[in-house]
C-alpha cells in the first residue's frame, strides 16, 4: 500500500537523518530556553521597577502625612496664642 511505503521511506529518512534531526531540535529548545530566560529577566524587571514605582509613591505619602501633621500643628498654635 501506498501508506506502507511511505512509512518505511520516512522512518528510512529519519534513520538517515536523525543526528540532524536531534541537532535541529535541540537548538530548537536552547532558543525557547533562552526565550523564556529572557520572559522572566523583564518579567523582574518590570517588578523591580513596580517596588521602586510604589516606594517612591509611599515616600510621597509619607511627605504628605507630615505636611498635615505640620498644620496641624500651626493650627493648634495659632489657637492658642
Amino acid at each position: 500500500s501506498q501508506r506502507g511505503r511511505l512509512l518505511y521511506k520516512l522512518g528510512d529518512l529519519m534513520e538517515r537523518d536523525g543526528a540532524l534531526i536531534a541537532v535541529r531540535k535541540e537548538r530548537e529548545r536552547e532558543r525557547e530556553r533562552e526565550r523564556e530566560r529572557e520572559r522572566e529577566r523583564e518579567r523582574v524587571c518590570v517588578r523591580e521597577r513596580g517596588k521602586r514605582e510604589r516606594g517612591g509613591e509611599r515616600e510621597r505619602e509619607r511627605e504628605r502625612k507630615r505636611e498635615r501633621e505640620r498644620e496641624r500643628e500651626r493650627e493648634r498654635d495659632r489657637l492658642y496664642q
